[in-house]
């Protein structure tokens, strides 16, 4: 997300809305289990919850938002049952199932109308029914990122001769996430050329490491001595 913000291709309010709703999903660090389901999808979607988002993707995108969910709601009228409200059989709020809306919210992102809708947009739009496309479209989103990441394009050749030479001196700092360990695609790269790249790390794990070894060094000198 961090990568498409300095992109330009996601905007800061719909990064907050993406985090906002991301957390709130059961079990939401499993997005790349398919056989893992965020919602229940033969549960009724609660209307509190319907309401919710629609006014939050009404503020989001006010040209889209808000007809997109009048869309859905209007096309899932005929499938619903109304709930029946005393002795009068009063009709109460619609009520649709998960199941239901995932059907029709991939017809809608196919639709003319909503044929123009960013990946990111899909993605916000699709917290109504987080379903096995919505983690397609978030697994999509997030490899898509990570190739951007490593598209040197021309700059790649530029990239191979400076590791083929190796002849600075002075340290170079790289970042590295557990995602993205950019240091071991270096290394590969500089091993393939036969030259060897001393990796100095200096984060806390690298630390702890550091202080067991020197510990496990003066105990084994203590049992000589």
């Amino acid at each position: 997300m961090r990568i498409a913000l300095l992109q330009d291709q996601v905007t800061q309010k719909e990064s907050a809305f993406f985090f906002r709703e991301l957390l709130q999903l059961p079990d939401f660090h499993a997005w790349r289990k398919t056989e893992v389901d965020f919602v229940d999808m033969e549960s009724q979607i609660p209307k509190a919850r319907l309401q919710r988002l629609k006014r939050e993707v009404s503020r989001l995108y006010p040209e889209v938002g808000q007809r997109f969910v009048e869309r859905l709601e209007a096309d899932l009228a005929p499938l619903t049952e109304q709930k029946k409200a005393g002795p009068d059989d009063i009709p109460g709020p619609l009520r649709f199932k998960y199941a239901d809306a995932s059907l029709h919210i991939y017809t809608l992102f196919k639709d003319a109308t909503f044929g123009s809708l960013s990946l990111i947009q899909e993605i916000c739009l699709g917290f109504l029914c987080p379903d096995h496309e919505f983690k397609s479209k978030l697994t999509q989103f997030v490899y898509q990122q990570l190739s951007e990441v490593f598209d040197f394009s021309e700059e790649y050749s530029r990239l191979h001769q400076f590791l083929r030479r190796a002849a600075w001196k002075t340290p170079i700092a790289l970042l590295a996430v557990s995602h993205v360990n950019v240091i071991n695609t270096i290394s590969s790269i500089a091993q393939h050329y036969g030259v060897g790249l001393d990796v100095i790390r200096s984060d806390a794990e690298a630390d702890r490491l550091i202080a067991e070894q020197k510990r496990g060094v003066s105990q084994r000198a203590d049992n000589l001595i």
